[in-house]
């Protein structure tokens, strides 16, 4: 049986509409997860130390972190850098759940004496990542 004429008419204009109406939705090349974007945290790690009276030297670390271009922030401080550290970090990885986050230390303060505040922080044992993750 052939078709008719009004048929074959309401045909066409079901496969030109089909032909503009979206389909569906190639998954996300991360396995049909939405793309992370990207995060730059800026970190300002700085040593101070207070001597200003002989029986109480003591060096106190300050850090202060925001996302790049953000006039808000965070800051903490402590005179134990690996805890101060692992704070900022611990607060930056519910932002890496949804995001990729890159951080960038910027080292300033009160060096000690002969040697430089990176070479302190080495000796402390505690690493600045570049990296979040949740």
């Amino acid at each position: 049986m052939s078709e008719t004429r009004q048929q074959r008419r309401a045909r066409q204009r079901r496969e030109a509409k089909d032909a503009t109406r979206p389909g569906p939705r190639p998954p996300a090349a991360s396995g049909g997860t939405a793309a992370k974007r990207e995060r730059i945290i800026d970190v300002e790690l700085n040593r101070t130390l207070f001597d200003d009276d002989p029986a109480d030297v003591y060096v106190s670390w300050h850090a202060e972190w925001g996302i790049r271009d953000d006039s808000t922030g965070t800051e903490d401080s402590s005179e134990d850098l690996a805890e101060l550290v692992a704070a900022v970090l611990e607060d930056l990885r519910s932002m890496a759940e949804h995001n990729t986050v890159r951080v960038e230390w910027t080292i300033g303060g009160d060096p000690p004496e002969g040697s430089t505040i990176e070479a302190e922080i080495a000796a402390l044992g505690v690493t600045l990542p570049n990296e979040v993750t949740a």
